[in-house]
């Protein structure tokens, strides 16, 4: 069986729960995927598109956690601290040793406070940020963003055993983020290709390799029947730049060329306006208001529910939220 890009899409939006209103009780599980929590909170904002009852404060819920994870801060479950730092900690043993050095370094800089990041480069210069982001895959390092600062701290190491955390990983990344290909999985844990093939091959007895338009691919067996019968995807959600559900690097091969350029410009990249599992047009947010702009025309209903879902992002206004909505 072939899977076409409608179903990969709709797989997408119901594997990760968005669109379903999950109780504020499952808030860890609406986190599972790994929540990029970059401007404007979009870890937040990608919460509120799968979870009931979430408010500005949410992203501190005890269930919660930030990591430095890729190249940003992640919002993650607190029970996953281990997969989302030890998981992608390289296994090759010069790499490795480099990394751990570093974080001896930051650590040493650090002692028992919590420190500004930007203080602790000022401390060590030669270090780029690229480097702090390797440093937290020793799960030494304690992450908070508060839309205005990130803050370090020194943790205890998670006891998770490394391997296991990066077998965790993979898994998570083919049912959430699949179809993909282990070249996906190398980019999404900034490994080498040795690396990301390694960790591959250990969970293999996990994945089920399917064709599609675009070669064979990956996803987790236990996502199959889900690829196969996904549910009706929700009328109207929008998400937020970098979300899993339709990140860049995973979606847009499923895209025709004039959509893709559409929804991912030069940057910032804006967040999607979806309606029943297409992309229909994207929004970008200032501190004044939400600005929509659709690809096509769209009916009163639809409109307004874009409306209602962009007055309700649980983001603290200083004013009343507005939103305006055009026609490309």
């Amino acid at each position: 069986m072939t899977f076409e890009a409608s179903a990969v899409l709709a797989h997408r939006l119901a594997v990760q729960g968005v669109g379903g209103a999950l109780p504020i009780e499952r808030l860890a599980e609406a986190a599972r995927p790994g929540l990029q929590d970059g401007s404007p909170r979009s870890g937040l904002l990608s919460l509120h598109a799968r979870v009931e009852g979430v408010g500005p404060d949410t992203w501190e819920h005890d269930d919660l956690a930030q990591v430095f994870f890729r190249a940003s801060v992640y919002l993650i479950p607190a029970d996953d601290f281990g997969v989302f730092t030890r998981g992608a900690h390289p296994i090759d043993a010069e790499r490795a040793e480099e990394t751990s050095a570093i974080a001896d370094r930051i650590a040493a800089v650090l002692g028992p406070d919590t420190m500004r990041q930007a203080d602790v480069e000022g401390a060590l210069p030669d270090l780029t940020h690229k480097a702090f982001r390797k440093a937290a895959t020793t799960g030494r390092l304690r992450v908070r963003w508060d839309a205005r600062d990130v803050m370090i701290s020194i943790a205890e190491p998670p006891s998770i055993p490394v391997g296991q955390a990066r077998r965790a990983l993979a898994r998570r990344f083919f049912r959430y983020l699949g179809p993909a290909t282990v070249k996906d999985f190398q980019w999404w844990i900034d490994a080498t290709s040795d690396d990301a093939r390694s960790i591959v091959a250990d969970v293999e007895d996990d994945l089920t390799e399917i064709e599609t338009p675009h070669g064979p691919m990956l996803i987790a067996t236990d996502a199959i029947d889900l690829l196969a019968s996904p549910p009706e995807p929700p009328d109207v959600v929008l998400l937020p730049p970098d979300d899993p559900a339709f990140l860049r690097r995973t979606t847009s091969r499923w895209l025709d060329a004039d959509l893709s350029r559409l929804v991912w410009p030069a940057a910032p990249p804006p967040g999607v306006v979806i309606v029943e599992g297409a992309i229909v047009g994207r929004w970008r947010r200032t501190t004044k208001r939400t600005a929509v702009e659709l690809f096509s025309p769209q009916p009163r209903e639809t409109l307004d529910a874009v409306t209602q879902q962009a007055v309700t992002f649980p983001i603290a206004f200083d004013r009343e939220p507005m939103v305006h909505i055009t026609h490309r």
